[in-house]
């Protein structure tokens, strides 16, 4: 016997997943207070309590912690006064961060940042030092079994796309066991619920694992083990914070424990929906009939095009070597009756 107990075992790792929801449901709960702060208690009314009331059901968070949260933020229970901030730096190996916050205490919440970020060997930046680097995105995880391939998922999210011009796709990727749609911030609600609606005239049923609007990288750096266990480690230092809520930086190949959108497969560029749907070699088969007629249209525009400038460049080169011709003539008749005056 070894002296420990099979219950014990089960009491400490129920614990430990006890206090990571309980982290996960505090910062939700922060979340609400600040969308009902900017935007009043009623869901239906305010799109960002909306949004982050989704987030809580995607987290399993009960029904009767969520309306107390937005009772408390509400001011009906009474509650701190939260407040948004942004900070940026960098870890090893150059790999730029953004950490987002809700804090009713700043200057503690500063501390424990630049505290991860000097003990990780990083360093905080200034207000727009890394910003620069991603794009603000809605993000939604779906899961991978709704559709027979990602070219369908492509194919499905074109279509509504051009059905929806204030509501455009931008990106579908597949991401291990999941696909990742991405869309413009202003966006994001709107294919929340749209989206899901034209999929079910479809025949399919889309099960959102996560949603939000995130920083998404405009470039990714790739990372060895040491380098990737280093950025690892200040991740989960920064995530542990109680005051932090996301965090999200441009290294490739780390920990599972990041989010999709934070860490995409090698395959992931900065490309759109446009391009990864007809360029990298998409049968037409897969494509709908107003499809292919659109890129037949398109392709007959572009050879018109290039015929009518090689024509106007043949013009333009040929009007060219006339003028050459002209003056070189002028030139030698001018030289001839020179020479001629001055008797020579």
């Amino acid at each position: 016997m070894s002296g420990h107990s099979k219950w014990h075992n089960i009491q400490n790792t129920k614990a430990k997943a006890d206090a990571a929801r309980g982290q996960i449901f505090t910062k939700i709960g922060r979340e609400i207070a600040v969308a009902v702060k900017a935007g009043g208690p009623d869901p239906n009314i305010n799109s960002k309590l909306y949004d982050v009331v989704q987030k809580a059901k995607q987290a399993n968070m009960p029904n009767d912690n969520i309306m107390r949260s937005i009772k408390k933020a509400s001011g009906e229970l009474g509650g701190a006064d939260y407040s948004e901030m942004l900070y940026e730096g960098y870890g090893t190996s150059g790999v730029a961060f953004i950490v987002e916050c809700l804090t009713d205490n700043k200057n503690r919440t500063a501390g424990d940042v630049r505290h991860a970020f000097d003990k990780c060997g990083g360093a905080l930046g200034t207000s727009g030092s890394v910003t620069f680097m991603f794009d603000r995105k809605g993000v939604i995880v779906f899961e991978k079994s709704v559709f027979n391939s990602v070219d369908e998922a492509l194919d499905l999210a074109l279509e509504f796309s051009m059905d929806n011009p204030d509501a455009e796709i931008d990106d579908v990727t597949e991401d291990g066991d999941v696909y990742v749609l991405y869309c413009a911030a202003g966006a994001y609600h709107k294919v929340l619920t749209e989206f899901d609606k034209f999929l079910q005239t479809k025949g399919k049923t889309v099960s959102v694992v996560e949603s939000g609007i995130q920083y998404v990288p405009n470039n990714y750096i790739e990372l060895n083990d040491e380098q990737r266990a280093k950025i690892d480690r200040l991740y989960d230092m920064l995530n542990d914070l109680d005051d932090v809520q996301n965090v999200y930086h441009n290294g490739i190949e780390c920990s599972a424990r990041s989010n999709p959108a934070h860490v995409t497969s090698r395959r992931r560029c900065k490309s759109n929906l446009w391009r990864n749907s007809f360029a990298n070699g998409t049968p037409a088969s897969h494509l709908s009939r107003a499809t292919r007629l659109l890129l037949i249209c398109a392709k007959s525009c572009l050879f018109a095009c290039r015929v009518l400038l090689s024509y106007f460049g043949f013009v333009i080169n040929y009007i060219s070597i006339l003028i050459d011709n002209c003056w070189q003539l002028c030139y030698n008749n001018c030289v001839v009756v020179r020479w001629s005056y001055v008797g020579i």
